[in-house]
């Protein structure tokens, strides 16, 4: 799982650089795609009828806001770090989190 999270990560920073250099809009598209995304789960949540957490909205909204984990390394990359040098320090921090979730769990 850890392998496949850091291989995602260099992907997306990857195609930020390629959209970048296609002078395409890439938060635009971005934000289109996490769109499409969240529609889909709103749907499927509807369709099995889950119940909406709602004593919990706001620590929902707080962790929407405050989890930005790949804003920093793309920006880093359209800035013009080496995809590489931006993945290889993202994939340290998911092994570091890997690590303190086993040593605190």
């Amino acid at each position: 799982l850890t392998a496949t999270s850091g291989l995602c990560n260099t992907l997306l920073l990857a195609l930020a650089r390629l959209l970048q250099q296609q002078e395409l809009p890439y938060y635009r598209l971005s934000v289109a795609g996490c769109a499409v995304v969240l529609l889909g789960i709103i749907l499927w949540l509807r369709v099995k009828k889950v119940p909406f957490p709602w004593a919990q909205f706001r620590w929902l909204c707080l962790r929407g806001i405050l989890g930005f984990g790949q804003t920093p390394a793309i920006l880093a990359v359209r800035v013009g770090a080496p995809v590489g040098d931006v993945a290889a320090l993202t994939s340290t921090n998911i092994a570091v989190a890997a690590l303190l979730g086993r040593l605190l769990l």
